[in-house]
């Protein structure tokens, strides 16, 4: 029950007709239970675990003899990597579940992923290959529910695929000149039985991440990919023209979403033990997009050191000497930051203005909203980028104050990070997800953010007043 109600409506890798549910059935028969291979189901067990305390019949349960929920995930892995050598669908349903496992502990969360995810995330791409899932198979000779179950998880890979290579630097798996699977429909989320599903809601927030990935895609192939940095690390006018058809997308998924969702204001209004009204994590995922493009298009308006020469020495022992020598630990030896605004021509400081001031705006966007999430609506945010999302926020704000142009700006950025540490200091005993955007941003004023940056005067001197 507890999956269906919080990781079925924004990550839908379960077949409802092969599991024998309904409006009226939210519970599949033991008889079905059976059949269900042991790797998806204790991945579906583990996945609704961390709502266990929200069902009547677990609750007092769990309250007093907690499932050993680590262990339930190793059977996971163990069993996947039994199953990878004869790919069936239920072994990528189970991999696509445990991509999102809950980390054991707290601790776990302050701390980056290791390698790992990404590397997994490979071995499942590979899976779904094996399996033909990159296909179109509308006009396979399939039962129904399997082509809507296989669409569905070409998508769910497609989500993970995108918003984790965006956010960890990682070029994506998945290229778009390599599959043909279509967009989803209302008809890829019916129940055999039921013509018209009257739960339809459970079909919206899943659709809509799947638009939000074609975006994500987007901002990573022409704003991040490796020959885009290149490209536009210094463009500001090339920057700024390829980031507006991406705005227009992003906008344009805006406006499609649920009128309730447009002003996020009902998300407080969640009544503990349901689902909200809609996912704030998805509206949390589009304002993450939103600040990756206006990260993109800000370090357009600081220009980089020349690149340290390379020594050449005959002799390599020489060379290591000669590095040993030069090496130089004091930060106050880097070399100043050179903010281009270029007093003679106008246009290019004036847009540099503007596109600051856009990005503060941004920023106060999403603390705002983060400061205002309740107790319910903690439980959507598992999917596996999540906290990673929260840690980019830390970068975002903490470069607005490093690039801010001038003393003004400086003081407004300096307040929205000293409001968003203030968030993270209270919002993280609730949820355990804001632990590594705490620990990042909390390791810079530890060491000092003086000793950490190379920071303007101005900036400086915002930072004494306030």
């Amino acid at each position: 029950m507890g999956f269906m109600v919080h990781v079925f409506p924004t990550l839908s890798v379960l077949s409802r007709t092969d599991l024998g549910l309904g409006p009226e059935n939210s519970i599949p028969e033991r008889n079905i239970l059976d059949k269900i291979p042991t790797h998806l189901l204790a991945a579906i067990y583990g996945s609704a675990l961390p709502f266990a305390s929200e069902d009547e019949h677990l609750s007092v349960f769990v309250l007093f003899d907690k499932p050993a929920m680590s262990e339930i995930w190793r059977i996971v892995y163990r069993l996947i990597l039994e199953e990878i050598h004869t790919p069936r669908l239920s072994v990528i349903q189970a991999a696509i579940l445990y991509l999102h496992k809950p980390l054991k502990d707290d601790q776990s969360y302050a701390v980056a992923d290791t390698p790992f995810i990404w590397s997994f995330m490979g071995s499942v791409v590979g899976l779904a290959h094996s399996l033909g899932l990159q296909l179109e198979c509308g006009m396979m000779g399939l039962p129904a529910w399997e082509k809507r179950l296989r669409k569905r998880l070409w998508w769910a890979l497609c989500i993970e695929d995108k918003f984790l290579s965006l956010m960890l630097g990682k070029p994506p798996y998945l290229r778009s000149s390599e599959w043909d699977v279509t967009e989803l429909s209302d008809d890829d989320f019916i129940i055999a039985s039921q013509p018209v599903v009257p739960i339809a809601n459970m079909k919206l927030p899943f659709r809509d991440m799947a638009r939000l990935a074609v975006v994500a895609e987007e901002i990573q192939e022409k704003l991040y990919s490796l020959r885009a940095s290149q490209l536009l690390a210094h463009e500001m006018a090339l920057s700024v023209e390829t980031a507006r058809p991406i705005f227009r997308s992003l906008t344009v998924w805006r406006e499609s979403l649920p009128l309730a969702s447009a002003t996020g204001h009902d998300l407080n209004d969640t009544i503990p033990g349901a689902p909200s009204p809609y996912p704030a994590t998805i509206y949390n995922a589009y304002l993450i997009l939103v600040a990756c493009v206006w990260r993109a298009l800000l370090r357009t308006t600081v220009k980089s050191s020349e690149p340290a020469q390379i020594i050449h020495v005959e002799d390599p022992a020489d060379a290591t000497v000669a590095f040993l020598n030069d090496l130089r630990w004091e930060f106050h030896h880097l070399p100043e930051m050179d903010f281009r605004l270029d007093h003679g021509h106008r246009e290019n400081g004036t847009m540099v203005g503007e596109l600051y001031e856009a990005s503060l705006g941004c920023a106060d966007t999403l603390v705002d909203f983060i400061s205002k999430l309740a107790a319910p609506s903690f439980g959507e945010f598992w999917h596996s980028w999540s906290r990673i999302g929260f840690a980019l926020m830390t970068n975002f704000l903490m470069l607005l104050l490093v690039q801010a142009p001038d003393f003004g700006k400086a003081v407004e950025a300096n307040r929205l990070l000293r409001k968003w540490k203030r968030v993270l200091d209270h919002q993280h005993r609730a949820f355990p997800a804001f632990l590594l955007a705490k620990a990042r941003l909390g390791s810079y004023f530890y060491i000092g953010l003086e000793e950490t940056f190379y920071l303007p005067p101005h900036v400086q001197q915002a930072l004494q007043q306030g």
